[in-house]
């Protein structure tokens, strides 16, 4: 089980910290999908063809975000959930898939 280390903007940390934002988003690129997809197959629509991968992450049991790289302003939780979802109605708001990381209780 592994902690989940994720450097914030001061808007973003704020709301987290506010208990306003409960998701944490990340874009579904390579990068993030080997930290964060655990043994998942992975389907990605390209231009005219289906992808299929299978990923090995870690287990994240909990996230702990920082403001910027400061190591003064911290938060951590309980990671309840990772998943992916349309990235349109997210704060990311864009048209593709997007890990959410679903933050359970704070630690």
């Amino acid at each position: 089980m592994s902690t989940l280390f994720l450097h914030l903007k001061k808007e973003w940390f704020e709301k987290i910290e506010s208990g306003e934002k409960t998701v944490e988003y990340r874009e579904v690129k390579d990068y993030w999908r080997q930290r964060l997809q655990r043994s998942v197959i992975f389907y990605q629509h390209g231009p005219s063809h289906w992808l299929l991968d299978i990923y090995h992450g870690k287990i994240y049991t909990d996230v702990c975000f920082s403001l910027g790289y400061s190591q003064k302003a911290i938060l951590r939780f309980a990671i309840d959930d990772i998943h992916v979802v349309d990235g349109k109605s997210t704060d990311l708001a864009i048209s593709k898939p997007v890990y959410a990381i679903k933050l359970g209780r704070r630690l």
